[in-house]
């Protein structure tokens, strides 16, 4: 079984500024579902697993194979560091990433990126990020997203 990539982008609206330490309100999380090579419409049909499937209007997407608890309305949670609930919304829809087609002028997906923002009741040291109560955990602790400016990168490989 082939395991496939998973980013995770995690951008505060407000975060650390300068000296000045300033708690997000609210966060803007953009995860990514990605295939190791680009796939075709003609994967998408064949009878192997891949990470995310395509919608017929060819710009939708959703997770399969290891990543099933993608879908629109799967719950996103964030909780502070005593494992609290301090926001949660839903995932939304997903949106196909597209790479240059292939030589017969197919379209290659590489990616199914969802987009999510979510208030905070409070601020917290550590958030903790879990989709649809599955195993898509990250810890974050409020210094690093300083350091990273706000974005995570988070594979399961």
């Amino acid at each position: 079984r082939h395991l496939f990539p998973l980013l995770l982008a995690l951008l505060p609206l407000q975060g650390c500024l300068g000296s000045q330490r300033r708690t997000p309100d609210q966060l803007k999380l953009g995860f990514s579902i990605g295939a190791k090579t680009p796939i075709t419409r003609f994967d998408l049909m064949a009878d192997r697993p891949v990470s995310f499937q395509v919608g017929n209007d060819g710009r939708s997407c959703w997770g399969s194979a290891g990543f099933s608890a993608f879908v629109p309305a799967a719950l996103v949670q964030i909780l502070d560091q005593d494992g609290v609930e301090i926001g949660k919304g839903t995932l939304g829809q997903g949106r196909v990433g597209l790479s240059s087609p292939d030589p017969q002028g197919h379209a290659r997906y590489d990616a199914c990126h969802y987009k999510v923002q979510l208030p905070l009741t409070r601020d917290a040291k550590i958030y903790t990020i879990r989709i649809n109560n599955e195993s898509y955990v990250r810890r974050v602790h409020v210094s690093e997203l300083a350091r990273l400016k706000g974005v995570i990168h988070y594979t399961t490989d």
